[in-house]
């Protein structure tokens, strides 16, 4: 292993230990596990980008891993009402839309994949320069049964894509710090 896998596997150890104590705290506080139960479809949905390596290696991982049927949806574009700074899509805004525009069955789920950045709170200045700082590749939000990932205006290597999907589908499934807490 060299130096930069090192820090990376550091990096990724501690991100999801973090990760793990948080919602795990969550869950003794009250009582209730973040998660959809009886997960079976992923309606995979490229959101204003779509890298189609990235998307067909999701496709089989999520069936192989999960066991999940995974139906690809044409590509839809981002409106513009969604995007903030001109570069980040309000993720809360975005999964109500997919849900309008796709619509999801109870045991099902929406992936969506855009090249935009992800932004979870409101355009504040400082909140933009901590993105500017650290991109969030994926966000998972299990109300919605909705998960965005980020190619980052398509820069992303897909193995990265492809394993931010993996944990944020882990997270829908209440299977919180996945992979690493298999």
């Amino acid at each position: 292993m060299n130096g930069n896998e090192l820090i990376t596997s550091i990096e990724r150890g501690i991100y999801y230990t973090a990760e793990r104590l948080l919602l795990g705290s969550f869950e003794n506080l009250t009582g209730m596990r973040l998660g959809m139960k009886n997960l079976k479809r992923v309606k995979l949905v490229p959101f204003g980008s779509g890298l189609d390596e990235y998307i067909m290696q999701t496709e089989k991982r999520l069936a192989r891993e999960f066991g999940l049927e995974v139906e690809v949806i044409g590509r839809r574009s981002v409106p513009r009402e969604l995007v903030e700074w001109g570069s980040h899509v309000f993720v809360p805004y975005a999964a109500r839309f997919l849900l309008k525009e796709v619509g999801r069955a109870e045991n099902s789920a929406i992936l969506g994949v855009t090249g935009y950045q992800l932004s979870i709170l409101p355009p504040l200045w400082s909140i933009r320069q901590l993105y500017r700082i650290h991109a969030i590749l994926g966000i998972s939000m299990p109300y919605y049964g909705v998960i965005l990932v980020t190619t980052l205006n398509d820069t992303l290597p897909t193995k990265s894509l492809v394993e931010t999907s993996m944990h944020e589908i882990g997270h829908l499934m209440g299977k919180h710090g996945y992979p690493l807490w298999k």
